[in-house]
């Protein structure tokens, strides 16, 4: 049996965008899983998240900064409550250390999920900071509550639209 190659995706999320909006934080992990493996040949695509890839015993912060630093691409569930996150914005920090020493490209995927724009003025500096430099990059719009309301067809396409920038 031909073993392949598994690249990583950490997804990086607040737990309460999880709780208010569980669809779609299934669509950015589970599908978005399925939709990128389909496109490929001869590899494989796992997106990791401390829900799922967490085990009894393990120390957490650790477990978390070990996922991040061995993962090829960063997903980011761009919210508000993200921005919020003392642990997202650590997360995010350390996979920009990851990306810069591997100079030959960028591996972070944000996706807002949210309007933070009319929260930055409430932001700490180090929020701020972060929030500045997550939106630098070109992002997927995939806004909760746009996103709920399109129909199949439409999410798998917005879905597939992600998948081929990973």
């Amino acid at each position: 049996m031909q073993k392949y190659r598994t690249f990583t995706g950490f997804f990086s999320y607040a737990h309460h965008d999880a709780e208010t909006d569980p669809e779609l934080v299934e669509a950015f992990t589970t599908a978005l899983e399925k939709r990128v493996n389909a496109n490929i040949a001869n590899a494989r695509f796992a997106i990791w998240r401390d829900a799922q890839g967490l085990r009894a015993g393990d120390k957490w912060n650790k477990k978390i900064e070990e996922e991040v630093r061995r993962s090829d691409i960063l997903i980011v569930l761009f919210t508000p409550r993200w921005v919020e996150s003392d642990f997202c914005r650590k997360e995010y920090s350390i996979f920009e250390e990851v990306e810069a020493g591997r100079n030959v490209g960028e591996y972070i995927v944000p996706i807002l999920a949210r309007e933070i724009e009319n929260q930055e003025k409430y932001f700490t500096p180090d929020q701020r900071n972060v929030s500045v430099r997550l939106r630098e990059r070109q992002y997927t719009h995939a806004l909760a509550t746009e996103f709920l309301r399109l129909s199949r067809p439409k999410r798998i396409k917005l879905i597939d639209e992600v998948a081929d920038d990973i």
